[in-house]
């Protein structure tokens, strides 16, 4: 996708879907280990949305990621 495209996961059918996304140049592959990492240990208060909140918008600030519009 180019930059600053807005889209969105979604899968229509009743079965599960598999994707396969690459991105280039490498290592932006650690934003998604880094997000697994902040968020596993508080996978049993999965409401805890403000804290998982800024987590995620920290490494996006890390790895230079724009959010478009509001």
């Amino acid at each position: 996708m180019p930059p600053f495209v807005n889209f969105r996961w979604w899968n229509p059918a009743d079965a599960p879907a598999r994707v396969l996304f690459l991105y280039s140049p490498g290592g932006f592959e650690d934003f998604f280990r880094e997000v697994a990492e902040a968020v596993a240990p508080r996978a049993a208060r999965l409401h805890d949305y403000e804290q998982t909140l800024a987590t995620i918008t920290a490494l996006h600030d890390r790895y230079g990621m724009v959010r478009q519009g509001g």
